[in-house]
């Protein structure tokens, strides 16, 4: 494929996350290469522009307004980084320019920043290759600026970042005057001799900066030296062709700021359809609406979610509505809740009586008014703690070394990535396990505190824990998966954060956390919700999958099209 067609046919494939940035740093290159535009024969050749700059340094020696600098590196075939038309030229940055200057910062000087005066540019000002009077923040008064004179900004200037964000660059034009600037940038003077400036800043933007950058020096922050600076290779059109490449490179880059726009615009317009159709599906609708809407969505799903946050959100809404009911039909022939509860009360005082778990405070009951929404009929709402056995883990201390060993898994939050259980990390020996507190398997765990509070895991061995992370096991087999569902839905995890004290760092305490309300369905229908959600989960996965192999084939199939387009036209 030739560029122009692919310029003429990027609209296909602008939907790859990285196109059109891709695209801009194609058109640099093409630009700097002497592709976008026709050679004219009848152009001045770079040659001549070359003497005439050469000529007007000499004089500026003899006058004493150019000192004499060292040397400047060689200009050799292996320097040269491509092959350009046969009447350019190549050239470093001091050969082109009659300065290379450097800011400093008032205040090394005794003067001080002022609330306005003279523009005083930081790099932070140059936002998107643009240096506008908007994004100064910094000011000066005019005799520190009369001070400052080294330093003092003229029209056409080239600033160029040389500490920090390294290669970062701008145009100095004359509505940011007057102005001055720092020692973080390079002020390149004197190339319109040579260069349209815009020319300058392609060369810096494409990979011809990479010579210049693959110079950055290590440390505390990363910089360059005007001497790198003054030796920066930069290719030299003749002038007229320069204004006829920059031309054609305005003009591609707005066709990609209409591609940006339109694929903005997609993504709005499908986020606006995503956000509906999850507000009507978690959103209390009667069941013909839900059943309507849940078929539009699910039969959608490719087109709707394109994006990993996107398709993280359907699982989300997945378990939002496996706790409210609307996954699956309810069967009147279950065993009510009701009687489910009994049996797990009935379970709870037999596991007490026989000393296999500690007798707990009684909860209190649970008021109409704490019931976060309306289930199904036969369903019951229930305090956490009604569930199950509730505790907080606890770490054995380091001075007893011999609590530490392999015989059963300590899991810390960050061995819970909200699917999996990392059991690989430093375990507890038996003595360790009295130490601490055993947590049975077929537990739900989560994060009590910190970042990742309400982080939920659920537990397939027995396991101890630390005091990050609370832990529920329930009284009866086959209720573990369903209060995971709970704890990891909206309802629950806003009222973990509800009930947070915000001191230093969120933590839900055992005693808020037990009281917090869950929803209990007959439990054949929990079996049914725990199949149904499996099924959608693993429709995630495979959206996931998909996503990342064509995000993937996308990416290499771009970056093979504008490989081979820059072979294609003598890369």
């Amino acid at each position: 494929m030739n560029p122009e067609l692919l310029l003429a046919h990027f609209d296909r494939i602008s939907d790859e996350p990285d196109a059109i940035p891709h695209l801009r740093r194609f058109i640099l290159e093409l630009a700097v290469r002497g592709k976008l535009a026709q050679q004219d024969p009848r152009d001045e050749p770079a040659s001549t522009l070359l003497k005439r700059v050469q000529e007007q340094r000499a004089r500026l020696l003899r006058e004493g307004v150019l000192r004499r600098e060292k040397p400047l590196l060689p200009q050799t075939t292996r320097s040269i980084p491509f092959n350009t038309p046969t009447n350019w030229e190549w050239a470093r940055v001091r050969e082109t320019s009659t300065l290379i200057t450097k800011g400093s910062t008032p205040t090394s000087y005794g003067h001080a920043f002022q609330s306005s005066g003279v523009n005083f540019i930081k790099v932070e000002a140059i936002r998107n290759g643009q240096l506008l009077p908007e994004n100064v923040t910094s000011f000066i008064s005019e005799e520190t600026n009369a001070f400052l004179g080294r330093s003092c900004l003229v029209a056409g200037d080239i600033l160029f970042s040389i500490a920090g964000s390294i290669g970062t660059c701008a145009r100095v034009s004359e509505n940011i005057l007057p102005a001055n600037t720092n020692q973080a940038l390079a002020i390149i003077r004197g190339t319109e001799t040579v260069f349209d400036p815009e020319f300058v800043l392609f060369c810096i933007r494409s990979s011809v900066s990479t010579l210049i950058l693959s110079k950055a020096r290590g440390g505390a922050m990363n910089n360059i030296s005007l001497g790198d600076v003054g030796n920066f290779l930069l290719p030299v059109p003749p002038l007229a062709e320069q204004h006829r490449i920059v031309a054609k490179v305005e003009e591609l880059m707005a066709l990609c700021d209409r591609l940006e726009a339109e694929q903005r615009e997609r993504e709005v317009r499908r986020d606006r359809l995503v956000a509906a159709s999850h507000y009507h599906l978690n959103n209390g609708a009667d069941a013909e609406s839900f059943r309507r809407h849940a078929n539009f969505y699910l039969s959608s799903l490719p087109q709707l979610a394109k994006r990993p946050d996107q398709i993280k959100q359907l699982r989300q809404t997945i378990l939002n509505l496996a706790v409210r009911g609307q996954l699956v039909s309810q069967d009147p022939n279950d065993e009510p809740a009701s009687e489910l509860l009994k049996r797990i009360q009935a379970e709870r005082l037999r596991l007490v009586k026989e000393g296999k778990i500690r007798k707990q405070q009684p909860l209190p009951s649970l008021s109409p008014e704490e019931v976060p929404f309306q289930g199904p009929e036969h369903w019951k709402w229930l305090r956490l703690g009604e569930i199950g056995f509730t505790q907080t883990g606890t770490t054995p201390s380091s001075n007893n070394p011999e609590c530490f060993g392999s015989y059963i898994p300590f899991v810390k939050p960050a061995d819970l990535s909200g699917n999996t259980t990392n059991y690989s990390g430093a375990g507890l020996s038996k003595q360790g396990v009295e130490h601490s507190r055993l947590v049975s398997k077929n537990s739900a765990l989560m994060v009590c505190i910190g970042s990742s509070i309400g982080k939920v895991n659920v537990t397939d061995r027995d396991i101890c824990c630390n005091q990050q992370i609370n832990a529920v096991t329930p009284y009866l087999e086959g209720l573990t998966t369903f209060t995971s569902f709970a704890l990891k839905a909206d309802y629950f995890q806003k009222l973990v954060f509800a009930n947070a004290g915000m001191g230093t760092l969120p933590i839900i305490s055992k005693g808020k956390w037990e009281i917090l309300p869950v929803p209990l369905p007959p439990l054949p229908e929990q079996h049914r919700i725990a199949a149904k959600v499996d099924e959608l989960m693993s429709v995630c996965n495979h959206l996931e999958s998909q996503l990342a192999t064509a995000q993937y084939e996308s990416r290499r199939l771009l970056e093979a099209v504008l490989h081979e387009s820059l072979a294609a036209v003598g890369g």
